[in-house]
């Protein structure tokens, strides 16, 4: 047990010091050893040293990406080897839950390795009882991360992929006194863009007219009108300040991005007898900007999931969202519809397949540019023994652009060796 023990915190600190892993990409979440449902989630138990729980896992993947570059033509294609650790400390101190949190990923490219990426992510959780009815949460997080080249809004291909650091502060409370459910989350984020230079030319691309502040705040409130069923109002508001205008030839004196977003839902959470539940939220969204060059966004605004079990070895889930967000790269509004189904079916006790779409509309609101994109994936998962598995997993993403240069179709073929300690 001790060998254990020390094995896997030695494999998690050594893992999480060499390689880590795109942060904000996942849900930062704490175990909570009183709910079976997070213990469930994991094949193997955590493993106890004193009043400590250690959950950890790692996953070593080699992959092979047609279009690495994301380009519209002279596609560029090359062998990927992934190392992806996490591991989370948990400790109660009665009712109050803490945790730290350590993820990473490594991406090491054969022959492009100006490509090579290495993210890194660390949080401090905590949920405080401060009453049977009231809980504190608190989450303090940072990350070091690289925009992905799918994600690139402009024609022209930095040398390397863009970096990006983050720095996070959220808290808030949950009142629980009966049926009622009161939520409110104040959350304060920093995002720090490095500069970068372009492929062709070796032209500078600044990052500080991209650096930005937002601080926001989230209140929802709930009713469990029956066991199955309750309704939901969601109300949240942001403030989001950049560090510098837009940069110009002479200097950053180009417009004022600073923007303020105000967005109320309503809606309901259901679910019924396991078949099929989920959530359905709609309602309105305001962004206005301070300089009266920029263009504001009032409209729509949704968030719909929608979970099916049909039987005991399938289970589904639909998705559609609808809002806008303000771009930092790019420096400009963008207004987004996306739908999303993912499916998953046990075949046996030892194999798993999986299989997903998307598709995503995209308008850029200070042109006329709209966006395409579309997603497929499929993998067979093979459960080797417990907490051990082998996937084999198939990507395919296209972008359709009104924008020249800007289209492009990417297929990533990837097998993963995923380990639970």
């Amino acid at each position: 047990m001790v060998l254990k023990v020390f094995t896997g915190v030695l494999l998690a600190t050594c893992i999480f010091f060499y390689a880590v892993f795109p942060a904000w990409a996942e849900e930062i979440k704490l175990y909570n050893p009183e709910n079976e449902t997070d213990i469930e989630s994991w094949d193997r138990p955590p493993i106890k040293f004193g009043p400590f729980l250690l959950f950890s896992d790692i996953a070593v993947s080699q992959s092979y990406n047609d279009n690495i570059l994301a380009q519209e033509s002279g596609k560029q294609g090359d062998f990927i080897t992934t190392i992806k650790p996490s591991a989370q400390i948990s400790k109660s101190f009665g009712r109050h839950n803490f945790g730290i949190v350590l993820n990473a990923e490594a991406q090491r490219y054969r022959e492009y390795d100006d490509e090579n990426t290495l993210d890194m992510s660390a949080a401090l959780l905590g949920d405080i009882e401060a009453y049977h009815s009231l809980h504190i949460p608190f989450t303090l997080a940072y990350s070091k991360e690289h925009q992905d080249r799918t994600n690139r809004r402009l024609s022209s291909v930095t040398e390397e992929p863009v970096q990006l650091s983050r720095k996070m502060a959220q808290s808030g409370f949950t009142y629980e006194p009966n049926r009622l459910k009161l939520e409110f989350l104040g959350t304060y984020e920093q995002l720090r863009v490095e500069d970068s230079r372009l492929m062709l030319t070796g032209t500078p691309v600044t990052g500080k007219d991209k650096d930005k502040d937002t601080l926001s705040f989230e209140t929802t409130l709930t009713y469990d009108f029956r066991p199955n069923f309750k309704p939901v109002l969601k109300a949240q508001y942001s403030d989001n300040r950049y560090l510098e205008r837009a940069q110009t030839a002479t200097g950053f004196n180009g417009l004022n991005r600073n923007n303020k977003v105000f967005r109320t839902l309503a809606g309901f959470v259901f679910d019924y007898k396991g078949l099929i539940g989920g959530t359905a939220l709609f309602g309105r969204e305001n962004r206005t900007y301070e300089e009266a060059g920029a263009e504001s966004v009032n409209g729509f605004s949704s968030e719909v999931t929608l979970n099916f079990a049909p039987t005991k070895r399938m289970k589904g889930e639909l998705g559609y969202s609808e809002r806008s967000y303000d771009d930092n790269l790019l420096l400009t509004g963008i207004s987004e519809k996306a739908y999303t189904i993912d499916l998953e079916q046990e075949l046996s006790s030892d194999w798993l397949a999986k299989a997903g779409g998307s598709y995503r509309n995209i308008e850029y609101l200070s042109s006329e540019r709209v966006d395409d994109r579309y997603g497929a994936s499929g993998s067979l998962v093979y459960r080797i023994s417990r907490g051990l598995e082998l996937e084999g997993s198939y990507r395919y993403q296209q972008r359709e652009s009104t924008q020249a240069g800007l289209s492009f179709d990417q297929s990533i073929f990837m097998l993963t060796l995923r380990k639970q300690f």
